[in-house]
């Protein structure tokens, strides 16, 4: 078996020596389990996940093309090839070496870049982006790194660009810890903390994350932003 077939089957056990890595007890490190739900439930999750970016771009791409676009937290590209089916050029950006590695061998025509932190984007260039999109990320990370990783999407995105999040807006599903970058962790911020964290970029439109009916919990809002031109 080679070594993409083995994390595609086994996802826990191909990389439970990363967690025990130099230099990584100071943050959790995510498998591709705790990427998504793996199995029936999972792919539905994933489906409906797809589908509802589509319906974002679709709306957006009435009104300009999209060039250049970007996935902050990109995981093992669940959810990139929606971006390429609208973007002429895709680009995203991964901490986590192993779900990197497992990206690039299944979308080889999607540009990957593994980074130790997605706090900054030293290698995209001021305003040169036409979208940035993060989903479920910033629900599991501290509120100083959700904000940083808002001030460089919206360093890198170009006048009347756009930013897509979908994040946890509601109680519920969540961790008793939300300081802590050791342990999983999972908080709710309202749209509006979202919308204040992200000017002067204007809040175009919200809709439900839609998830299947066995996927009982709190799926969370899809937020567009804009950049004014």
């Amino acid at each position: 078996m080679n070594k993409l077939a083995f994390v595609l089957r086994h996802p826990r056990r191909a990389w439970h020596g990363v967690r025990q890595g130099k230099g990584l007890a100071t943050r959790f490190v995510y498998s591709v389990d705790n990427v998504a739900p793996q199995g029936p439930l999972g792919n539905a999750i994933a489906y409906h996940d797809r589908r509802v970016i589509r319906e974002c771009l679709t709306e957006i791409t009435r009104e300009t093309k999209l060039g250049r676009a970007l996935e902050v937290g990109c995981g093992y590209g669940r959810l990139i090839m929606v971006l390429s089916e609208f973007a002429a050029e895709v680009i995203g950006v991964e901490r986590e070496p192993h779900l990197v590695f497992t990206a690039r061998s299944l979308f080889p025509d999607i540009e990957f870049r593994q980074q130790d932190s997605i706090l900054r984007l030293p290698s995209v260039a001021d305003g040169s982006l036409d979208l940035a999109m993060t989903f479920t990320v910033l629900q599991h990370m501290v509120d100083d790194d959700a904000r940083a990783v808002l001030a460089e999407i919206k360093r890198v995105i170009r006048p009347g660009g756009w930013v897509l999040l979908a994040e946890k807006v509601e109680p519920g599903n969540e961790t008793e810890q939300t300081d802590d970058r050791a342990r999983f962790l999972s908080k709710h911020r309202p749209v509006e903390v979202y919308a204040a964290w992200m000017r002067p970029f204007v809040l175009a439109s919200t809709r439900p994350r839609p998830a299947p009916p066995a996927w009982n919990r709190n799926s969370g809002t899809v937020m567009l932003f804009r950049r004014e031109a």
